[in-house]
């Protein structure tokens, strides 16, 4: 017996006539040496029958791996220009190629009438033997040329190394042997080599071989003697129970990434069996070097095979003393002949040999040799990398992403054997930014009035449902809301406000305690069931009557009178906006509607300059990154420096005695139409050293956000004993410190803007909503470029890749990359102040 695979036993007789058939007919279509045939085949007898019967011609495999994309295998089949392509009917449907279908009818009757004898071709077996693609750092993958001679050397090793210590240590008999890697891997040769030396190779399929429990259970059921898989696969055999059962597999192969000292380790110790490691670029055919758990108690890459070299030099291609760590270069017999039509990049990596005339290969692999001769792997030089088993150029993967439109720049690293890729966003286009924000507004308008359609008139007159916790997600206290509210009421009535208009007027939180005291008071809001209850509500109170509401959104003020407001309010919505370029607009608008001297009110406003600390204490609660949270931010944060950009300017942090992320993390912010009032050169001094009309103290720590601050309601009560009006404000630092103003005069001062035109005063909520939306659009983008296991495993959009002084990837400061991310800020509230304002009582108290 030969093959088996499944159901289907094949004995050698059969298996060689069958070759011999395929053969004669490649060889009738081009087969022939320095001639390509690639195999389009599932896991299959077939695929075996079709990679012997191209090597008896003389010609070259190109094995295509099926669950590849396919623009990868249309770039492989256009690159290697092969003679004929093997495949099947439901294969040649998905390939850019004419395909020679082994289930054809026609095909399988022209091949019943070949002579099953042998074509008994000679050649010379530097002829290439296979051609693999391997990932290429310039995004293109790259063809190895592997010629015969490196097979035949490999076997004649084999035999000495491998096969006669694992047949005597099953007796003497013929061994079965289990091949699980993938035919476009070149270390399923491992396994192949065992049929050429008459033993028999069970064939696992698909589901089989990716599936380790049920390996382990074919292995045991078959009696399967010889196992070879990567490292990390061994270690899920292991722990299915490989070692376990009544019939142990003599010998575990191992290859294709570094061995784990606890692998190694369960080999070395389990009577009955051996480990062998066998290392090797696919620059060498297969096998360079390698070396059992019977050699080494710890892992190792072994030794040199037959006819071969392996030098380990420093960065002048001098020889190290033993035990020092040097470059890997590899030479002899198994020496690939290059990368195919790619004269420039094998130039590069296959190097003259200044100790023996001819070529050796720079691995760019860290090693170190033993005293007793053995090779121990330390790691790459360079940006290529092992995932399960297959060696990255991680600067494919860049190549790739960098691809896409929507990135500007990319970059892979690999963290505890997972890839993660990080990408800046390419800015959108004006269009697709203005579709951005429309999406967003539609979005908030969506659930906001989605909300106020469900809760209807049922609700209470004090329900401040939805102000929920961003740390925990629990509902925000009733008494800590409610000073929120009665603070933000009275900033407003220090203004005197007289003709008030409301932007995003809500549930009319606002509305019920101010407007009784105004002459006019008008609300607009963008939400159709909100301004329909608000109007019910107001309806039933007299004192209201003067009220007038509007359904428009905040950017739409058509149909409302200019040069009549003497008080623009636009309280705890501008978190809603779509960006900076929206709020400009909203705010320049509002201040062309009010009566000079007018202001604005903008309230509750998330400060940019605490973004980090923010999402840091939300992470410290719930876990995550704060980097990653801080960048798909997707409400608008705004710096104080910002709206001095677009008017005398007064910014004051919020008042109240709770600490929570409505006090430490935002502020209200009042615009002054001309005339505004004058700036005062205000003499900088410190807390205890108040005195004179006016004073400034600067740099305070900040109680809300650091152990051993000052509490700014104290400063406000320490001003006021003294006899001054208190103002406290940011200081410049992004640190939450606090600058107060002493003045004995009861008015608004007005500050100079610091704002720094190269830092942004805002973030990019629209970017960030498509940095979140982008992140699955990456990877199906990727999916079809590249094969699954150089899909990185996360993919984190960022604002800039962080750089060196060298100004290389400071791969350093990347943040953590999480497998998942959420499509919203963890612990966001929704955009909504849910009813809460009006009843029909003539001054109500919610």
């Amino acid at each position: 017996m030969a093959l088996v695979f499944g159901a289907e036993r094949v004995t050698y007789a059969e298996l060689d006539a069958r070759i011999n058939r395929l053969a004669r007919l490649l060889a009738a279509r081009g087969a022939a040496p320095e001639r390509v045939v690639a195999l389009a085949l599932p896991r299959s007898i077939d695929m075996v029958v079709a990679l012997f019967a191209v090597l008896r011609t003389g010609a070259a495999y190109l094995p295509l791996e099926l669950d590849h994309p396919t623009e990868r295998l249309a770039l492989m089949l256009d690159d290697a220009r092969p003679v004929c392509v093997v495949s099947t009917t439901a294969v040649a449907a998905t390939l850019p190629a004419d395909c020679l279908q082994l289930d054809d009818p026609a095909v399988v009757a022209e091949l019943s009438t070949q002579d099953s004898t042998p074509l008994g071709l000679r050649f010379d077996q530097r002829h290439p033997a296979y051609v693999i693609y391997t990932s290429g750092s310039t995004g293109r993958p790259k063809g190895v040329v592997t010629p015969y001679r490196g097979l035949t050397n490999m076997q004649l090793n084999h035999r000495e190394a491998i096969f006669a210590p694992t047949i005597a240590a099953a007796s003497g008999r013929r061994l079965r042997i289990a091949h699980t890697v993938s035919f476009a891997f070149d270390m399923s040769w491992e396994e192949l080599l065992w049929l050429v030396e008459g033993h028999e190779v069970h064939v696992c399929d698909e589901d089989l071989r990716r599936d380790a429990e049920a390996l382990v259970a074919y292995c045991a059921r078959h009696r399967i003697d010889v196992v070879n898989v990567t490292p990390t696969y061994a270690q899920h055999l292991i722990e299915e129970g490989l070692l376990d059962g009544e019939h142990l597999p003599p010998l575990v192969l191992l290859g294709g990434e570094a061995v784990s000292e606890t692998v190694w380790g369960r080999l070395r110790d389990t009577e009955g069996t051996f480990g062998y490691n066998l290392y090797g670029p696919t620059e060498y055919t297969i096998n360079t070097l390698g070396g059992g758990t019977h050699e080494s108690a710890t892992p190792t890459v072994g030794r040199p095979i037959w006819n071969t070299r392996a030098y380990i030099l420093d960065g002048w291609l001098r020889p190290v003393p033993d035990g020092t760590a040097g470059e890997l270069y590899i030479a002899g017999a198994g020496l690939a002949r290059g990368y195919l039509d790619r004269p420039g990049l094998t130039a590069d990596r296959f190097v003259a040999d200044p100790f023996t005339p001819g070529r050796m290969y720079r691995t760019g692999d860290l090693v170190r040799r033993r005293p007793t001769g053995n090779l121990d792997f330390l790691g790459r030089t360079d940006d290529q990398v092992k995932i399960r088993g297959y060696r990255v150029e991680l600067g494919e993967i860049e190549s790739a992403l960098a691809a896409h439109p929507a990135v500007a720049q990319a970059a892979v690293t690999v963290r505890d054997g997972r890839l993660s890729g990080y990408v800046v966003p390419a800015a959108p286009a004006g269009e697709e930014r203005e579709a951005a924000e429309r999406a967003q507004i539609g979005e908030w308008l969506e659930i906001y009035d989605a909300e106020y359609t469900q809760i209807g008139t049922a609700v209470s007159t004090e329900d401040f449902s939805g102000w929920d916790s961003s740390y925990d997600g629990t509902p925000i206290p009733l008494d800590e809301m409610r000073e929120w509210r009665e603070t933000t009421v009275a900033r407003i009535r220090e203004l005197e406000p007289r003709r008030v208009l409301e932007i995003g007027v809500g549930s009319g939180l606002l509305l019920s305690r101010l407007a009784g005291e105004c002459e006019a008071y008008w609300g607009t809001d963008f939400a159709p069931s909100v301004i329909a209850q608000l109007r019910a509500d107001t309806a039933l109170v007299p004192e209201l009557s003067h009220v007038e509401l509007r359904c428009q959104p905040a950017h739409d003020l058509d149909g409302l009178p200019r040069g009549y407001f003497d008080t623009v309010v636009v309280n705890s919505v501008v978190q809603y906006f779509p960006g900076e370029a929206y709020l400009t607009r909203v705010l320049t608008a509002a201040l062309d509607l009010v009566v000079p001297g007018g202001r604005v009110f903008v309230g509750d406003v998330r400060n940019l300059r605490l973004a980090g600390h923010f999402h840091a204490a939300i992470a410290a609660v719930r876990g995550g990154s704060a980097d990653r949270a801080a960048a798909l931010e997707k409400e608008l944060l705004v710096d104080p420096d910002y709206f001095a950009t677009l008017a005398p300017a007064t910014v004051r942090v919020r008042r109240g005695r709770a600490h929570n992320e409505l006090t430490r993390y935002r502020y209200d912010a009042v615009l002054h139409r001309a005339p505004a009032p004058p700036r005062v050169e205000v003499p900088v001094t410190a807390l205890d050293a108040i005195a004179g009309p006016a004073a400034r103290v600067t740099g305070i720590p900040n109680a809300r956000l650091a152990d051993g601050g000052t509490e700014p309601e104290d400063l406000y009560a320490h001003g006021e004993r003294l006899g001054y009006h208190v103002h406290v404000t940011w200081s410049a630092a992004d640190d939450g410190s606090l600058d107060a103003l002493f003045l004995r005069e009861a008015r608004l001062p007005v500050a100079a803007t610091n704002a720094d035109s190269r830092r942004p005063l805002t973030n990019d909520p629209a970017a960030a909503r498509a940095q979140g939306d982008l992140v699955p659009v990456l990877r199906e983008h990727l999916k079809r470029h590249l094969p699954d296991y150089m899909v990185p495993s996360a993919i984190v959009p960022l604002d800039r890749l962080p750089i060196t002084v060298n100004g290389k990837l400071d791969v350093r400061v990347l943040p953590d990359a999480e497998a998942a991310v959420s499509s919203r800020r963890a612990g966001s509230r929704l955009p909504r102040r849910r009813r809460s304002c009006v009843d029909s009582s003539p001054r109500c108290s919610g």
